[in-house]
């Protein structure tokens, strides 16, 4: 007995039609798109078209141009540091520092996952020390950095002894 075919769904359709706004699709793609459009009618032909149109590369919607990834390391926007690591799969996601609430009991800065719901096109890249002055906590353990010279390093004495 073969499982029931189901119809594509409204949000299915909405991510396509998202995805197709945000993405750089050449001619000869976006003719076989619009061709597997007017075919498409189920969940599974919808998934394999939005799985094809996940591998184009984004439109940045200020330039009009592609977007690149962000290089891995640290970043400054608007006061705040973020981290861009490159996962074991090889997709970049990005974190953000929190430092201790006061009186919250905690010591460290932790990094927030956000994945990429980050948008670091107008970031500026930080080098360890930058990042350690506008945090004054070691960028690599999180802990909180009391010494000038471990906080114009970035980093503190026991990371600086790893060389990480």
């Amino acid at each position: 007995m073969t499982a029931p075919t189901r119809m594509f769904t409204a949000a299915q359709r909405g991510l396509i039609d998202k995805l197709l706004a945000e993405k750089v699709i050449n001619d000869v793609a976006g003719e076989g798109l619009r061709d597997m459009l007017l075919v498409m009618q189920t969940t599974k032909q919808a998934s394999a078209i939005i799985t094809l149109l996940m591998g184009f590369p984004d439109i940045d919607p200020e330039t009009g141009t592609t977007r690149k990834d962000p290089e891995p390391g640290l970043y400054g926007v608007d006061g705040e540091v973020y981290r861009v690591t490159i996962s074991k799969s090889g997709n970049w996601y990005a974190q953000k520092a929190v430092k201790p609430a006061p009186g919250s009991g905690r010591v460290n800065l932790t990094w927030e996952y956000l994945g990429k719901r980050v948008n670091l096109t107008n970031a500026q890249p930080l080098t360890d020390e930058a990042a350690g002055m506008v945090l004054v906590f070691c960028v690599r353990c999180g802990a909180p950095l009391t010494d000038p010279e471990s906080v114009a390093r970035g980093i503190g004495p026991v990371c600086a002894t790893k060389g990480m």
